[in-house]
């Protein structure tokens, strides 16, 4: 998930996202990942939430993000009810966390996925 930033948006220097990336290389391989992804997560190009994702967030969100290796992508294209309860419970536990833009990014994202593959809109 990558947010850039529309036209006419002011410059951003990216200084704030740096400090959460790791890059390694060994021989003719590199790469880079987000240290704390949870951290990161934004609904539009913005500047981050100050501080930390709670943890039960971060929870979410790996389980989020799960869903979109094999098995997940084939219960979608099926329509797999099973997969629905679970972006359902996901749902339910981010209403559960404080208010932070992070949780309403991840929400605006499964109500996303249920109306792209379950046409369950909102």
């Amino acid at each position: 998930m990558v947010a850039l930033p529309e036209a006419g948006a002011p410059a951003w220097d990216g200084s704030a996202w740096l400090r959460d990336l790791v890059a390694a290389a060994d021989g003719p391989y590199a790469g880079w990942i987000l240290d704390r992804p949870a951290d990161c997560v934004a609904e539009t190009f913005e500047d981050r939430t100050p501080g930390s994702a709670v943890e039960a967030f971060r929870e979410a969100l790996a389980e989020f993000l799960d869903l979109f290796v094999e098995p997940g992508i084939d219960m979608m294209q099926d329509g797999d009810p099973a997969l629905l309860v679970r972006l359902g419970a996901l749902l339910a536990r981010l209403s559960a966390l404080p208010a932070d833009p992070r949780h309403d990014a991840m929400r605006t994202w499964i109500l996303q996925v249920r109306e792209d593959w379950y046409a369950i809109a909102g």
